[in-house]
C-alpha cells in the first residue's frame, strides 16, 4: 500500500492534469454520441390513397407447359373418341377443338 501511495506522490501535477483532461474528453465524446443516438430520426415514407381496381387474372409467358400428371377424359355415355386433333407436346389455344366423339355427341374440349 505504501508503495502505491509513494508512486502517486511522485506523479507530477502536469501528468495528473493531462490524464484527467484526457479522461474528461473521452467521457464527453461518449456522452455526446449517446445523446445523438437518442434523437428520433424516422425513415421517409410515401403514402397513397387506397383504391379499388379490378385484378387481372391473365398471365403471359413464352414457354412450353408440361403436365405434372395425366388428365383422363371420359364421358358418362357409352361413346369413344372418333378423332383426336392434337398430339402430346402440341400447343393449344382457348376454344380449339381437341377431338371429336362418336355418335355426334359433341366435341371434346
Amino acid at each position: 500500500m505504501q508503495l502505491n501511495l509513494q508512486r502517486l506522490r511522485n506523479i507530477s501535477r502536469k501528468k495528473m492534469l493531462a490524464g484527467v483532461l484526457i479522461l474528461g474528453m473521452i467521457v464527453s465524446v461518449v456522452a455526446l454520441n449517446m445523446f445523438r443516438s437518442k434523437k428520433q430520426e424516422g425513415i421517409l415514407v410515401n403514402t397513397a390513397k387506397a383504391e379499388i381496381k379490378p385484378i387481372q387474372d391473365n398471365v403471359f409467358a413464352s414457354d412450353r407447359v408440361r403436365l405434372c400428371a395425366k388428365q383422363e377424359f371420359y364421358t358418362f355415355t357409352g361413346t369413344t373418341v372418333k378423332e383426336l386433333n392434337v398430339s402430346p407436346g402440341d400447343r393449344v389455344s382457348k376454344g380449339q377443338v381437341l377431338g371429336l366423339l362418336e355418335k355426334g355427341l359433341g366435341s371434346a374440349a
